[in-house]
């Protein structure tokens, strides 16, 4: 046989290969790129999704064409569900990322809208999406939205779609990705549902290590905050144009800061951020009144459920194994409680159920920020226990920085 028959033989080999490998990650799809069907015990489950969400979300936009839309950190991902009766009308999609910025939560916004016109967006506020630099390891991809920050169309096909559906198809982390799609069924324990909710799959969660595992993080990272410039102006920037876009596009915009148990703001304070937090608020209550103003509307509503009252405060686990009824840990809260905080901020709670957020649109920021900080002293009060170990926890991670 000659070389040149051997050759050919060897790229129809190589080609049929690849076909094979591109037919098996599109099936399995396991950064839900494609929308493959979900198939129970094979693929339905999808582990490696927080990896890839930067990937998965822009392609899930465009292929669900959402009217609702859901943008915040892996909070709002895990605890805000596209499925809750509010949605009922609507075609609703979780574009929650982990570790978010607002300028990323902008540009998501942006292309979501510019996919199918928006009629309601929920936002979700916690602390961390203040501090999130844009996303610097090439994760997130301005190249796969549908419009540049200005608003032009943007031309993907060569410079993001091609490339991505490649990478999705015939990489060898596809590849991989896909064969711990098929392994990992029956033991994952945190998955990507079609509507983009982090789903939680798996056995029960140890909230009890989870409580006290979270906090010593709480302590690393706003170590990190404090060490790092922090220019609010700046900052909050992004959400400044999220709500002129809200106003000019008349999509009726709801703004939450999310739940955490009061484990998560005790941290906060004996990190010393307790201040900044409210520096925080009241810059989302001016900035939000100020877009109003230059649109000639209503604020839109803003809602706050951190700190010390509702469900933020029930019992920590107090045995390894034990369950919190609404949290996953300190900061996560499970989608009952997001479902509550829903069903207030929509008018939808039963009448004579206890308030778990504030308003703060149009109302005054510093009584509700004193009556914040006196809800903690009658916190401690309640809850000496629970107090003092999570001191003992910060003189132990103190410890350990002084003497690593």
């Amino acid at each position: 046989m000659s070389m040149a028959h051997h050759l050919r033989g060897l790229l129809g080999a190589i080609a049929a290969l690849a076909f094979a490998i591109a037919l098996f990650n599109g099936f399995v799809d396991p950064y839900r790129v494609f929308g493959a069907p979900d198939l129970t015990g094979f693929n339905a489950l999808k582990p490696d999704f927080v990896e890839s969400l930067r990937l998965t979300t822009p392609y899930a936009i465009e292929r669900t064409r959402p009217d609702g839309l859901i943008l915040g950190t892996s909070r709002a991902g895990r605890g805000y569900s596209p499925q809750h009766p509010v949605w009922g009308e609507f075609t609703p999609y979780n574009a929650a990322l982990p570790a978010v910025s607002l300028y990323e939560m902008w540009r998501t916004l942006q292309h979501a809208q510019a996919t199918r016109p928006l009629k309601r967006l929920v936002v979700s506020l916690d602390n961390r999406v203040f501090y999130a630099d844009r996303d610097g390891n090439g994760a997130f991809s301005e190249r796969r939205l549908a419009v540049a920050p200005d608003g032009r169309p943007q031309h993907r096909l060569f410079t993001a779609t091609l490339p991505d559906y490649a990478a999705s198809l015939l990489s060898v982390d596809a590849l991989l990705a896909s064969l711990r799609t098929i392994r990992y069924q029956g033991w994952t324990t945190l998955s990507l549902g079609r509507d983009g909710q982090w789903d939680h799959v798996g056995a029960d969660f140890d909230s009890y290590n989870g409580f006290r595992v979270m906090t010593v993080n709480t302590f690393d990272r706003y170590r990190r905050y404090a060490a790092e410039e922090f220019r609010l102006e700046a900052a909050i920037e992004p959400l400044r144009e999220i709500i002129r876009l809200c106003h000019r596009e008349q999509i009726e915009l709801h703004l939450i800061i999310p739940p955490a148990h009061a484990w998560h703001f005790e941290a906060m304070r004996l990190a010393g951020m307790g201040d900044r937090f409210d520096d925080i608020r009241r810059a989302v209550v001016r900035v939000n009144a100020e877009a109003a103003r230059e649109a000639g509307r209503a604020a839109f509503p803003l809602w706050d459920f951190s700190g010390y009252r509702g469900h933020n405060i029930d019992p920590a686990p107090a045995r390894a194994g034990d369950r919190s009824q609404w949290f996953w840990e300190t900061v996560h809260f499970n989608p009952r409680l997001g479902d509550a905080v829903l069903d207030e901020v929509f008018g939808l709670a039963k009448p004579g159920t206890p308030a778990l957020g504030s308003r703060l649109d149009g109302h005054d920021i510093d009584a509700h920020l004193a009556a914040w900080h006196a809800a903690r002293a009658d916190y401690a009060a309640g809850h000496a226990a629970e107090v003092d170990e999570i001191e003992t926890l910060y003189r132990q991670w103190r410890a350990r920085q002084d003497h690593p």
